[in-house]
């Protein structure tokens, strides 16, 4: 029996087992691809006798589930009462007897790389009268019993949950360990805040007049039935299109939730190319759930339209300024006046166009925050900010200075 402190010695001893083995039992409770590991297990599937893999938080690897989709040795667990944590590798070993690795080490990269795991490492020579190997099998036995064989659609909406939940997760697990970072999500203070004190906060908006708060609602409510009342973007009379994408300011407020008058090229591709933004603008749905993939899409499209004005001039203020129209419950626009402060309240930095860390470190966290995931109230004016609810984060984080 031995006692393995470090990961590198974890995953060697892995290594030699396996590529020894008859036969490998595996009881984890979360599963990763992209190590050697992984590559070890897909080259040796035939030796799977059983595994059992949690699939708790979102923690396994989509791909590896998609990769032993109707092996009937290969069982996930959806759900628990509790949470699915076991950490066991049986090896039955080709010349007899048999080894087991017993610990913490999940099956994942960062386990059999980095971490700080302990296993005990242990054989038949230490079983004499065969208690251990029994109730290690009785145990798998049981876990074996707790999940079932992955079905494709069940992996579609996993795929999906878990795509939501992959920054949230890795905000958990510290943002200081992350390249340009700040501070872990539950630091963070637009994310502490509850309901009411975000209802609050946006209503007196740095101890503006209540006349701020309702012509930002006033806004929003007119950019909705504007895109709502016109089948794509390039149906909107010109007028309008330019108060939608900010540059047409005003009496009315249209230069709250981002300024775009200095944006030049962007201002030609409103009046002139709006069919290439309402491209873009088609990948977000008008109503229900938003996810990164819809973003994405958009994103990449939004990108493209400014093949039409020499390829330049696109960045996060535009192309979230439009979101935070269309969908002011998942968006708020990221712009130089309140980059700052969303900055500090989120726990993040980000480039002008860093597109794909917006969603991660912007809106993936805002859907974990108690306020965005608080009930529709039933007054009316705060039924109406809790449905502009992302976009009126600009309201507290607006600095004119």
């Amino acid at each position: 029996m031995k006692i393995l402190h470090k990961s590198a010695t974890i995953a060697d001893a892995f290594k030699r087992e396996i590529e020894n083995c008859r036969y490998i039992h595996i009881s984890v409770a979360w599963a990763g691809t992209d190590f050697p590991g992984y590559k070890l297990l897909l080259r040796y599937t035939r030796r799977i006798k059983q595994a059992v893999i949690g699939t708790h938080f979102y923690q396994t690897d989509p791909d590896f589930i998609a990769q032993f989709i109707g092996n009937p040795v290969v069982h996930f667990v959806p759900h628990t009462n509790g949470v699915f944590h076991p950490k066991i590798f049986l090896f039955d070993r080709k010349g007899g007897g048999w080894a087991g690795l017993v610990g913490s080490a999940n099956f994942t990269h960062s386990a059999f790389s980095r971490n700080e795991e302990v296993c005990v490492y242990l054989t038949d020579k230490d079983d004499p009268d065969g208690s251990v190997r029994w109730s290690l099998d009785d145990a798998m036995a049981h876990h074996f019993s707790l999940g079932k064989s992955a079905e494709s659609l069940w992996l579609d909406d996993y795929r999906l949950a878990a795509e939501r939940n992959r920054s949230r997760l890795k905000a958990l697990g510290g943002y200081e360990n992350q390249e340009n970072s700040k501070k872990r999500l539950y630091e963070a203070s637009i994310i502490k805040m509850d309901w009411p004190t975000f209802y609050a906060d946006i209503r007196s908006e740095g101890n503006n007049p209540p006349t701020y708060f309702n012509r930002r609602i006033e806004v929003l409510t007119k950019a909705r039935e504007l895109l709502s009342s016109h089948a794509t973007f390039s149906d909107i009379p010109i007028l309008e299109r330019g108060q939608l994408a900010g540059f047409r300011e005003g009496e009315e407020g249209w230069g709250w939730f981002g300024s775009m008058k200095g944006a030049g090229r962007f201002k030609k591709l409103v009046n002139r190319y709006p069919a290439a933004l309402a491209k873009a603008l088609e990948n977000i749905p008008m109503e229900g759930p938003v996810f990164k993939k819809h973003y994405l899409a958009y994103a990449n499209q939004y990108q493209k339209a400014f093949e039409n004005v020499d390829g330049i001039g696109h960045g996060l203020a535009t192309a979230t300024r439009l979101l935070a129209m269309k969908r002011p419950d998942y968006f708020v626009c990221l712009d130089k006046a309140n980059k700052k402060a969303l900055q500090e309240g989120l726990g993040f930095t980000i480039g002008l166009h860093q597109y794909e860390k917006y969603w991660d470190g912007v809106i993936a966290p805002i859907q974990d925050s108690s306020w965005w995931n608080s009930p529709r109230p039933r007054e009316r004016r705060q039924a109406q900010a809790w449905d502009f609810r992302a976009a009126m984060l600009d309201a507290i984080t607006y600095d004119l200075t």
